[in-house]
């Protein structure tokens, strides 16, 4: 059985960290290395990962300052000994036979990437799983089915929900103090990968936490989801392959209605000045890629937000607000 390096970031995450240890621990496949990295928790996280070294040989924790999830998953792909790499964040968990069914799939079609599916939930009721669909990609078809998910708004960015050949690694790294950092790393892994299997299945659960909405508000670093979109139309413009620089142009375009969306469903922290400009700079934009949009595959209610903003960005923002306020939405 070949090993499988599971990297676990901690940060401050007591309340949740055993949860998903726990799942990792009890996976049906078991050649596993879980490699738990302290980012300088300053609740008792750091103790929980001790305490879970001293019980199971395959866990080793490293405690370190805190540099943010980007250091410790960096610091873990550093360290592991794996053949693959796999990906938790530790407020989340996943299903028990996550990784046999990833390995299971990534054998029989000889794949250097497994991606599958994730639900987005704020408890722990069991998993209603759809009818399953394995699909096989190869080459740019990966690229493509990558670009077209996210305009069409299918979470397909986090490196969780994907098992990875280790030396796809050996010149890449999440960059240092972004959010979004997954989305251009894994554009960049995919562009090395020959192969791809994705499948529905549900397997990771990512947890929402209470607590995020209050902390959703737009913010300035949240300008890094357009660089991390610019990143990719760059790259893509020099692989000269017509389908997906269209469909770059198309999700760089899409970072503009993004981030719109956010400020008109979360607002703008209150801590930024001259909020107007922020509005004003990305309407500008969203309008010039109006056209860009409308006739691409993202989601037709999409669609109908984007006309109304781009037509009455204030008066959009009220009828949202009424109608979360009264719990329609």
């Amino acid at each position: 059985m070949s090993l499988l390096s599971v990297i676990v970031p901690v940060y401050n995450v007591e309340k949740y960290l055993k949860r998903c240890v726990d799942s990792i621990l009890s996976q049906t496949y078991e050649e596993l290395e879980v490699l738990l990295v302290d980012d300088g928790s300053t609740d008792c996280s750091g103790e929980i990962c001790d305490v879970y070294a001293m019980k199971d040989s395959r866990v080793k924790v490293f405690h370190k300052e805190n540099e943010g999830l980007s250091s410790a998953r960096n610091l873990g792909l550093d360290i592991a000994q794996g053949e693959f790499i796999v990906f938790v964040d530790s407020d989340d968990w996943i299903e028990s036979n996550m990784y046999e069914y990833m390995f299971t799939a990534l054998k029989s079609t000889n794949s250097d990437i497994v991606c599958v599916g994730v639900r987005f939930t704020k408890d722990e009721t069991s998993v209603c799983q759809p009818p399953i669909i394995e699909q096989v990609f190869e080459k740019e078809d990966i690229l493509i089915d990558y670009i077209q998910s996210a305009i069409k708004g299918i979470s397909c960015f986090s490196v969780c929900r994907y098992l990875y050949r280790r030396d796809l690694f050996t010149n890449i790294r999440f960059p240092y103090g972004k959010i979004c950092e997954d989305i251009f790393v894994n554009f960049q892994l995919l562009s090395l990968n020959k192969k791809m299997i994705k499948s529905n299945q549900i397997l990771y659960n990512y947890y929402q936490r209470p607590s995020s909405i209050s902390s959703s508000s737009f913010k300035l670093r949240d300008y890094d989801l357009l660089e991390a979109y610019d990143n990719i139309y760059t790259n893509v413009a020099s692989m000269h392959i017509k389908k997906i620089s269209g469909l770059s142009a198309i999700l760089k375009a899409k970072g503009y209605f993004s981030l719109l969306a956010k400020i008109l469903f979360w607002g703008i922290n209150e801590n930024i000045s001259d909020q107007k400009y922020h509005v004003n700079f990305l309407l500008t934009r969203l309008r010039k890629s109006f056209f860009v949009l409308f006739f691409s595959s993202m989601n037709i209610s999409r669609k109908f937000l984007m006309i109304s903003m781009c037509i009455n960005f204030k008066m959009t923002g009220k009828v949202i607000h009424f109608l979360k306020d009264h719990t329609l939405i």
